[in-house]
């Protein structure tokens, strides 16, 4: 039946999302944004050439995985891929609460710190009175509308199927300047949250998987199995070379350190370096026969009862008398604690190098009184005095005595079969020969090392006889020798063996795309399927890491005309093979107020390598401060392969368009989530909803009368202040029935009225409409305008030219309505 308009009451209720509207940070309108999170190929890896950055360490090899993060775009209220108008990427859409409200499975019946009064669903009910039915789409399917009555010529084509003669209860007055923010809300300005990293795996992520492997051999896979899925195209071969000696320098530069004679004597010798060998300190003139003919005074000069214990430290010519003619620059050895006590001098030497024999027996080394220190038995120790410190090296009897205390594996797995503790002999063996082969002094980069290995994860990590003699150590053993002399080999050459803890999202790094070493690839070091390192549990499966926002802001903004001063968006255009984030795409605002987004890959005093990489995750792992998740790297990511990039608490939201305005909304109190984690920001707003987020934003006056609505008569209702505010003061009204419908969808040109009547702008019918697809003659029509001009909105194209005024509002567009509406 016919009837005039009357003037409508106020929206529905102000819920959380925004409805995306201008003004965003991004190029084009605020609705239409894409997130690409394509898994592209690229990489490469930058670090010491030789570095293997195992991850792993002691008895536990290091832990980690990864997941991809998942596509994120939207337009204000349609985002990208999404099916209804209603529905929004980052979150489900059905059944959202917040404040322990329950929803009732749908949009329409999703709520914010409390459901419709009693209600959930399309059709709630409050106090037993029923809705509308409004649903995902938009409007309900009986076409009700908010403020005002209807007919067919009214601007949202609606009219109440419950009651034809319904109409929309007239609202008081705001008044004519509107209501002030609320200070709490003013006060929390543009925030800079901490830039937070969600990731897994551990480790640089070439070649095998320690975890990986080890679910491998449960599932029945063996040695050589395992090797081969993570290094194609190898074989495993035979090396006689395994029984030569090799040197690992198991500490460098240190200040001090001590060695204790366990059960039998040592002899120790000071050793004079090979010519021109003043760095390295490699000896040859230093052996057991007495004395050798190139050095008659290379002799034994002290030796070491059983039972004690004698410090190394620098010797200057200090505590002898008379004091050394020439400057001296040798060692000597204490019998306390202090190398600053000459009394407790036993013996000095102006050589560089000091050599202990054990013979075969057990010694322990620590580098400061009361440490644990280590158990040592095969070959000698050497201590060599260089500009930096004391460099501690073991020159051991053969590469297969190495292997019995090479710490790189959990030697518990062997009890579920020995294929993964096999595997990691066989690896380790092929990484320790390949290395002994490379050229002197690069084991350590710049500085030499006096040594083929490190005792680090860039090397390999060496416990000495405390591996193979603790629990379980003799399945580790036993994998050492059942695989004896085995190695792998690519095309007859040694393979170069590289392992991590874990890899994260289901693959490995292709080495020339891993952040740990150089931009070559090597046909048997690419990416391949790893989901074992995910089906194994570890504490690295999943992990969370956290960067400071000026951190991030320097890092990424380096090299761009002005620095960031603050982020509002971190998008992941495109991917390494592997997983690894490769392309960034960050929006955010200079110290002087201009908006600036681009993409990021590296830092312009990242190292060449890093540069010519070009793959951002690679820089973050390497050269970005983190925090959070305790790894053996320090204040650094566990790895690169990083899931997803953006703001805490929520991680639903991340690389959204509307991110930064969700943790403002957060953190004013105008907006919490169904969860702790969760903001579901594609769910509907509801009339409820949208009357507690005005009234957070708002200075509105508590209400004088409650129980308005006999839909939200309930005055404890968790909206129902909210309600009766909104009301009282002219920002929202009700239907003629005397209803609210708290659990009815809010629209987009709803939502536009609500806000325009909150602030105090016009809601006056215009002259010509802003949008397209808004008639003039509209009952939002005038509220639509004010606040395009507001700066609030830009509308649902990139465009510009539609506002999709019947689109239901989203959480997470309501976000960045309210936050533009409170800060513009």
């Amino acid at each position: 039946m016919l009837r005039s308009r009357t003037p409508l009451v106020l929206l529905a209720l102000l819920a959380t999302s925004l409805a995306g509207l201008g003004h965003l940070p991004v190029a084009a309108a605020e609705d239409v944004t894409s997130e690409r999170a394509d898994a592209a190929s690229a990489d490469d890896t930058t670090g010491v050439q030789g570095e293997q950055h195992t991850g792993s360490s002691g008895d536990g090899a290091r832990s980690s995985e990864d997941a991809p993060a998942s596509a994120a775009g939207e337009h204000d209220g349609e985002p990208t891929g999404s099916t209804g108008s209603g529905s929004s990427e980052g979150g489900s859409t059905g059944g959202s609460s917040e404040d322990g409200a329950t929803g009732g499975g749908t949009n329409s019946g999703s709520a914010e710190g409390g459901a419709s009064d009693g209600g959930s669903g399309s059709g709630a009910t409050g106090n037993g009175a029923t809705g509308s039915g409004a649903t995902d789409g938009g409007a309900s399917d009986d076409g009700s509308t908010d403020d005002g009555s209807l007919d067919e010529e009214s601007a949202d084509g609606e009219v109440p199927e419950e009651d034809e003669e319904a109409t929309i209860r007239a609202a008081a007055q705001p008044p004519a300047g509107g209501f002030p923010i609320r200070g709490a809300v003013r006060a929390v300005g543009n925030p800079t949250p901490d830039v937070r990293f969600l990731g897994s795996g551990w480790g640089h992520g070439v070649g095998m998987s320690q975890y990986g492997a080890y679910n491998m051999a449960k599932r029945g896979h063996s040695a050589a199995g395992i090797l081969n899925h993570y290094y194609p195209g190898t074989e495993v071969g035979t090396d006689a070379r395994a029984d030569e000696r090799i040197r690992v320098n198991l500490h460098a530069g240190v200040a001090t350190a001590s060695i204790e004679a366990i059960d039998a004597p040592i002899e120790w010798r000071h050793c004079r370096p090979r010519a021109n060998e003043t760095i390295d300190h490699r000896v040859n003139d230093c052996t057991l026969d007495d004395p050798p003919a190139s050095d008659p005074t290379s002799t034994v000069f002290h030796v070491q009862p059983a039972g004690t214990t004698l410090r190394v430290c620098f010797w200057n010519g200090e505590g002898v008398t008379p004091p050394p003619a020439q400057p001296v620059a040798g060692l000597k050895l204490v019998s306390g604690n202090s190398c600053s006590d000459n009394n407790a001098i036993v013996a000095t030497t102006d050589r560089p190098v000091l050599r202990a024999y054990h013979h075969g027996n057990m010694v322990r080394t620590r580098l400061a009184a009361g440490d644990a220190g280590r158990r040592y038995q095969h070959g000698w120790q050497d201590f060599h005095r260089k500009t930096l410190g004391i460099d501690v090296v073991q020159d051991i009897n053969s590469v297969e005595r190495y292997l019995e205390g090479l710490a790189e594996s959990i030697r518990s797995w062997g009890l579920d079969g020995p294929a993964a503790l096999e595997a990691q002999a066989i690896t380790g063996r092929t990484f320790a020969l390949r290395a002994k082969a490379a050229p002197r002094g690069l084991r350590a980069g710049t500085r030499a090392c006096s040594c083929d290995l490190l005792n680090t994860p860039s090397d390999q990590v060496y416990a000495g006889r405390d591996f193979a003699l603790a629990q379980y150590g003799n399945l580790w053993v036993n994998a050492v020798t059942a695989t004896n002399h085995q190695v792998l080999r690519y095309d007859g050459a040694l393979a170069q063996t590289y392992y991590s803890s874990s890899h994260g999202g289901g693959r490995s790094e292709a080495v020339h795309e891993s952040w740990a070493y150089g931009n070559t690839p090597v046909p048997y070091l690419r990416s391949v399927n790893d989901p074992y390192s995910m089906n194994e549990p570890h504490s690295f499966r999943a992990w969370t890491s956290n960067a400071t926002h000026a951190a991030f802001a320097a890092h990424v903004s380096s090299g761009r005309p002005a620095p960031l001063s603050r982020v509002e968006r971190v998008q992941i255009l495109s991917r390494t093979q592997g997983g690894t984030p490769k392309e960034i795409q960050v929006t955010g605002v200079t110290a002087n107020g201009a908006t600036d987004t681009f993409v990021f890959t590296h830092r312009t005093n990242d190292s060449q390598t890093l540069r010519e990489k070009q793959v951002a995750g690679a820089s973050f792992r390497l050269n970005l401060p983190t925090s959070g998740h305790p790894t053996a790297a320090g204040a650094r990511l566990p790895s690169s392969q990083i899931s997803s990039i953006g703001f805490a608490p929520f991680t639903d939201d991340d690389g959204l368009t509307h991110e930064y305005a969700i943790t403002w909304a957060n953190r004013a109190g105008i907006a919490e989530g169904v969860d702790e984690t969760r903001f579901n920001p594609g769910g509907n707003v509801t009339r409820a909803q949208m009357a507690s987020f005005i009234y957070r934003t708002f200075q509105i006056p508590a209400p004088t009368v409650r129980g308005g609505f006999s839909d939200v008569s309930d005055p404890n209702a968790t909206h129902a202040i909210a309600i009766d505010a909104l009301a009282e003061a002219g920002v929202a009204g009700g239907y003629a029935d005397g209803t609210y419908r708290p659990a009815d969808n809010v629209t987009r040109e709803q939502m536009a009225t609500f806000i325009a009547r909150a602030a105090g702008l016009s809601t006056a019918p215009p002259q010509q409409s802003r949008f397209s697809d808004v008639r003039v003659e509209g009952t939002h029509a005038g509220a639509v305008n004010s606040v395009a001009q507001a700066g609030i909105t830009q509308g649902c194209t990139p465009d510009g030219t539609r506002y999709c005024p019947m689109d239901p509002v989203s959480r997470q567009q309501m976000a960045s309505f309210l936050r533009r509406a409170a800060t513009s």
